[in-house]
């Protein structure tokens, strides 16, 4: 009994010393068994050199619909460091899903995102594609403005050691004061999309920013939906540091979906095929 006891006040002590050292305005999560499904399409992207050195970064399955399987993921521009890569994601229920890239069909540095071609589709049974509002065209305020009534998500592989594991697993953060677009005026956003109250780290580059919304207006993507809105790009400045030194952000900035929609609506039409009411 008291070496029972031991070890649950010794793992108790553990739990409450790595909660001692988040920071007090980091509220994500760690994804798991009771997380929204809809995260197991945020993969992570193992980018790898010639050296045998590995980074990662996050990158989202996408597609018209979210029945419909799909063979295109979206990042960040800046991740695309080597030549072999590979996307990978490990669903609620436990299963292992890894593609590798076979092809990088668009990318741009300023707005910093890469629509990237895996090697073979993914089910819809296995992992839904987020998808893209090509039918609402609402902007991201009015997705969660009062009329749709949105939440957001942002949902990254962080780096710090006390949640994220040194980006070994999926966080996200689901309290998020608001989310819209940002003005480049003194430089510092060039890619259109601005979060208050949003915590990542180093390492979150390429996760996905999400809105989910209930929507019975579109002819082909109703009820609820599970939208997303682009890659993120970083923090807008580092407001804090973990323990193992990864930088991190309250403030996290991505690129709006609006910077790429149109290349990407041609993408998913060649290699997921055309949808019917769905057109740009």
């Amino acid at each position: 009994m008291k070496v029972i006891l031991k070890i649950i006040f010794i793992t108790n002590l553990l739990i409450c010393s790595t909660l001692a050292e988040l920071h007090p305005s980091d509220d994500r999560k760690a994804k798991g068994p009771n997380s929204p499904k809809f995260l197991d399409a945020v993969g992570r992207l193992s980018v790898t050199k010639s050296t045998g050195a590995t980074n990662y970064c996050g990158a989202s399955l996408v597609g018209f619909t979210a029945d419909r399987k799909s063979r295109i993921v979206v990042t960040s521009a800046h991740c695309l460091k080597a030549d072999n890569i590979s996307w990978k994601t490990t669903t609620k229920s436990g299963k292992v899903i890894e593609r590798k890239i076979v092809k990088v069909l668009e990318h741009e540095t300023l707005s910093d995102y890469a629509i990237l071609l895996l090697d073979d589709y993914v089910e819809p049974s296995d992992v839904a594609p987020l998808i893209i509002d090509y039918e609402g065209r609402s902007s991201v305020q009015q997705m969660v403005g009062s009329e749709l009534n949105g939440k957001a998500y942002v949902a990254g592989y962080s780096a710090d050691r006390e949640l994220g594991q040194g980006g070994k697993i999926l966080t996200y953060d689901d309290s998020i004061e608001s989310i819209g677009t940002c003005s480049n005026v003194d430089g510092r956003c060039p890619v259109g999309g601005s979060t208050r109250g949003a915590t990542t780290y180093d390492g979150a580059s390429g996760g996905a920013v999400v809105v989910t919304y209930e929507d019975d207006l579109n002819e082909v993507n109703t009820g609820i939906q599970h939208v997303y809105v682009g890659p993120i790009k970083g923090g807008l400045s580092n407001d804090f540091s973990s323990s193992n030194g990864a930088n991190g952000s309250n403030n996290t900035i991505f690129t709006c979906y609006e910077r790429f929609s149109k290349q990407l609506f041609k993408h998913l039409s060649e290699y997921n095929g055309f949808v019917e009411g769905i057109e740009y």
